[in-house]
């Protein structure tokens, strides 16, 4: 005796795709996320920034876009350049490393923010001493490398080493002139 196929079993029995409006739904709403994001001014994660001028060569080059977390030092009250968050100090209160890229804003004028590298931490004396990074009194060990291209002017060659700060962070540094004087 044959059974009679029960199609509505079968129907079930077999993954169903989405449709064509569910998956456009998805991606929209996932798209809409990563804009919330990403919005310069008030991504809550990562925002764009640019390089504003040669001071950090080569690991940066003038006009070179990157982006930055907000969350690697926990946020603060300006965090957003929109609106002021209603905390006070830092939440949570996670601190840079020695050779960390930060962005941060002036203290005289918060419309103009600069990208440095974190050679120091609280408690130390960071000196320049005859044009070489001095960190509580101990000059930082570089090693030279071959010479490399001034930024502003490529057909200059100009002295590059790698400086290796307390704690093993190495990075490559350009000598552009001696030394500038106090900080």
């Amino acid at each position: 005796m044959s059974h009679p196929i029960d199609a509505a079993s079968d129907r079930t029995s077999r993954p169903r795709r989405p449709s064509w409006s569910g998956r456009r739904k998805g991606a929209i709403a996932s798209l809409v996320v990563l804009v919330l994001l990403l919005l310069p001014n008030v991504g809550p994660i990562l925002r764009p920034y640019y390089a504003p001028s040669t001071s950090m060569v080569p690991t940066l080059v003038a006009g070179q876009h990157f982006m930055v977390s907000r969350v690697a030092y926990g946020y603060s009250r300006n965090t957003f350049d929109l609106f002021d968050l209603p905390i006070s100090g830092r939440w949570p209160d996670w601190q840079p490393s020695r050779g960390d890229v930060i962005v941060f804003r002036a203290p005289f004028d918060h419309k103009i923010q600069y990208v440095k590298r974190v050679v120091g931490l609280p408690g130390d004396r960071v000196q320049l001493v005859g044009g070489r990074l001095s960190i509580n009194g101990r000059l930082v060990p570089r090693t030279p490398l071959p010479p490399a291209s001034d930024p502003l002017q490529p057909a200059r060659k100009v002295a590059s080493y790698r400086e290796t700060l307390p704690g093993g962070v190495s990075y490559t540094i350009l000598e552009m002139a001696g030394d500038t004087g106090p900080l």
